[in-house]
């Protein structure tokens, strides 16, 4: 438990590391920040569709779409007469930046949902930017029943994208990833 002393930051990393974000992006970032007291990580055990709900009414502000009464669905591959035929289900979407948001609450190291989603963003059509929030320390009631501390899923998203991007073996088509740790 974090004293008053100590206040939590959301944290957040670019890549590649040659890039800045934008407004758009730093605003995103503002919206999960502005949210950090109902959101953050450890203390609240919420499920990713909850701290989406939380921030969608900031991110809807910002002109994104976002999942809620349904599925934001984006075009992967097109059929006959450009009808999708297959399609993935985004957390949200900017259209005219083409932002794909991903919101992750637990196991996105564990089960390797910041892949997926990376994966994910980089077959959408028109995705530009990809902003993945996932929690800066995942403790599951298994880990504090066992006395083990929080992981910290932020750290280990950044250093496998950090490695990813470093190594230079692969170009991503996307300007740029942020990720958000809450």
């Amino acid at each position: 438990m974090r004293s008053a002393s100590q206040k939590q930051a959301i944290r957040w990393q670019v890549f590649p590391r040659n890039r800045v974000a934008n407004d758009l992006l730093r605003s995103v970032i503002g919206a999960f920040e502005a949210e950090l007291d109902k959101i953050g990580t450890p203390h609240n055990g919420l499920k990713s569709n909850e701290v989406l709900a939380i921030v969608r009414p900031r991110l809807e502000e910002l002109n994104f779409v976002v999942e809620g009464s349904g599925k934001v669905a984006r075009p992967v591959l097109f059929g006959e007469n450009d009808r999708p035929t297959k399609t993935y289900n985004v957390d949200g979407y900017h259209e005219s930046t083409g932002t794909v948001l991903e919101v992750e609450a637990g196991q996105a190291v564990e089960n390797n949902r910041f892949a997926l989603d990376l994966l994910k963003a980089i077959s959408i059509q028109g995705a530009n930017h990809l902003v993945m929030a996932i929690p800066a320390n995942y403790h599951p009631e298994r880990l504090k029943s066992a006395g083990k501390p929080p992981k910290r899923e932020f750290d280990e998203v950044v250093k496998v994208l950090d490695a990813l991007f470093s190594a230079g073996r692969i170009e991503l088509p996307l300007i740029s990833l942020v990720i958000i740790g809450y």
